[in-house]
């Protein structure tokens, strides 16, 4: 493959190595070797694995009346514990402004609130995700993050001592498995906030709900939703049983309901299922707290536990940034930077990034200061996909740390501005577009349908560099095409070639085009050139993009992030072009100024 260089530069401008890079087309010959053998990784759609099985809805609603009697809570009785065995602190920092929300009398989740001295839990009009997180005191965290104990404790105490008024008894929503399995972890996490009371009869009577709900919780993990929802509720039974007297047996349920549901939900290059990076990160954060709450009892974890945070290590740090965050791929959120390094710092996993994500496509490519990302995978299916994104071969790009070409964003409260299912859009990704369409179908219930069978994916050392190559046939059954896009990253860093292509597999059904995206930056500063564009970083850094034949245009974009107030304006540059019969090459570089 040719590097594309700007037309106006001499030969001393040009980078070092430049003519070699033309003679050794390294792009093309991984997508050689793609051709002859694309078996080299694929991935395809699969049926949702669900571990353990979700149990009928009518036998569910038979359960659930059984909970509701006045008999259950004689099965629940035990022993009474008398104390904690041990109160590890909470590993993951709380929200600043959510906690002085709270000591203002305001607990707001997502887009809804209630406001209260303590949480108003038994209003009926509140919507189920406020409800839930009010019932889990995952709030506690935040609380906490404020600094001031007893101020926080001065609102955390008399909190618990309402909802035990309350939900003695079993509740559809307060004792759900998930949110059950939450609220003991931050009881527990939380103890010298809510159980640091000299009242000695209010104290007996927390804890011994604590172990009455921690039996219920043994009885119901088949009732939680696969996925994360099931991996909280088996954790919060494992570490509740395990710091509260009496709890040995209910550790080894909660251990194994929770060792089967993180093998069905880790794909086998340990990324989840849904391909979404934020689940991974509650997965992960589940697994590191219980092995926090072993250490913190004294006990040797089980071997499972620190194999799958090892697994899941190495692909968080595939689609990790250092200084960066999260790329924001199938709703994962960007701008995630603090929480994503305390995840990796507190995992202690010695695991290598992914760079080859057999199972779910994610390839990572890097060179000297440059970072490519590139999703070479096709969205789940089923309910799974309910956050997923329509952007197949969408890819990020990092400097230094410094986000240079992103995806828009995953939902976050900013986003309620924007049009729903804007951010699952293809053109909502630094990705290829056929007719301004999405490149997966997104059903009315939210989940993912028509999204082509498979894509191919392989990467080699070429050139000096290192390639990845992917080719999605999404477009297939609607256009007759298919789309592929190449990387290369040369070793120092310092010059990046790509080519994009549109191969017709059929007859087109009519006059198409393409638009091929890349979202920047808000901080980075564009200016068009001809035949492309020069992009300023805020570390002084600067790349020139160049491509030929194709028309470049700068359009208007958004850039959504998890902590901020309101979608950020920002631009992209868009390679347009129309399609013939005959196969579409845009070949495109980006040389380090």
């Amino acid at each position: 493959m040719s590097a594309v260089q700007p037309k106006d530069e001499d030969d001393s401008a040009k980078p070092s190595g430049a003519k070699e890079e033309r003679s050794l087309d390294p792009i093309d010959q991984v997508d050689s070797l793609l051709r002859i053998r694309a078996d080299l990784s694929t991935t395809r759609r699969q049926a949702r694995r669900y571990g353990i099985p979700i149990i009928g809805a009518l036998a569910r609603g038979l359960r659930q009346l059984g909970y509701a009697s006045l008999f259950y809570g004689l099965r629940l009785k035990g022993q009474f514990p008398s104390r904690l065995l041990a109160s590890p602190s909470d590993l993951w920092p709380g929200d600043v402004a959510t906690g002085q929300l709270i000591a203002d009398g305001i607990f707001r989740h997502g887009d809804a609130e209630t406001s209260g001295d303590v949480p108003d839990f038994t209003d009926p009009d509140l919507p189920r995700s406020l409800k839930a997180w009010l019932h889990s005191f995952a709030w506690l965290r935040d609380l906490a993050a404020l600094g001031d104990v007893r101020r926080a404790r001065a609102i955390a105490e008399p909190a618990l001592k309402e909802w035990l008024g309350h939900y003695s008894r079993w509740d559809r929503i307060a004792w759900a498995p998930e949110v059950t399995g939450q609220r003991l972890i931050s009881i527990i996490n939380h103890a010298p906030l809510v159980l640091a009371s000299q009242d000695l009869v209010y104290r007996s009577k927390a804890l011994n709900a604590m172990a009455q709900q921690g039996r219920h919780l043994a009885r119901v993990l088949d009732m939680a939703a696969p996925g994360e929802p099931r991996i909280i509720a088996a954790t919060g039974l494992a570490f509740s049983s395990l710091l509260l007297p009496g709890g040995e047996r209910r550790v080894k349920v909660g251990l194994k309901a929770l060792e089967d549901e993180v093998n069905a939900v880790l794909l086998s290059d340990g990324m989840v299922e849904s391909r979404n990076p934020e689940d991974l990160m509650g997965v992960l954060r589940a697994l590191i707290t219980l092995r926090d709450g072993y250490r913190s009892a004294r006990k040797t974890p089980p071997t499972f536990l620190q194999v799958a945070i090892d697994k899941a290590s190495a692909a968080f740090k595939g689609v990790v940034v250092t200084g960066a965050g999260v790329a924001a791929f199938n709703g994962a959120r960007n701008g995630l930077t603090r929480e994503a390094d305390s995840l990796i710092d507190l995992a202690e996993s010695g695991a290598a990034p992914m760079l080859n994500g057999r199972a779910s496509g994610y390839q990572r490519v890097e060179a000297g200061r440059a970072v490519a990302i590139l999703d070479a995978g096709l969205p789940p299916k089923g309910p799974l996909s309910k956050s997923a994104h329509a952007g197949l071969l969408a890819f990020t790009l990092f400097d230094e740390g410094q986000p240079l070409f992103v995806n828009c964003g995953g939902d976050t409260d900013a986003a309620q501005d924007l049009p729903q299912g804007a951010l699952r859009a293809t053109a909502a990704h630094s990705a290829i577009a056929l007719q301004d369409t999405y490149a997966a179908q997104i059903r009315t219930n939210g989940q993912i349908g028509r999204a082509g069978q498979e894509t191919c994916f392989g990467r080699d050392a070429r050139g000096g560099g290192e390639a990845v190559v992917a080719t999605s046939d999404c477009y297939a059954r609607r256009y007759g095409m298919t789309i592929s896009r190449g990387l290369w990253l040369r070793g120092d860093g310092n010059l990046i070639l790509g080519r994009d292509v549109i191969r017709s597999i059929a007859a087109p059904k009519a006059s198409l085009s393409a638009d091929i995206r890349f979202h920047v930056h808000p901080d980075v500063t564009v200016s068009l050139t001809g035949g492309g564009a020069i992009l300023r970083l805020p570390n002084g850094n600067w790349w020139n993009l160049r491509t030929d034949g194709v028309e470049v245009i700068l359009e208007p974009s958004v850039y959504v992030a998890a902590h901020d107030d309101r979608p950020r304006q920002t631009q992209q540059v868009v390679f347009s072009l129309p399609l013939e019969a005959e196969d579409k090459s845009v070949r495109w570089s980006l040389t380090r100024g």
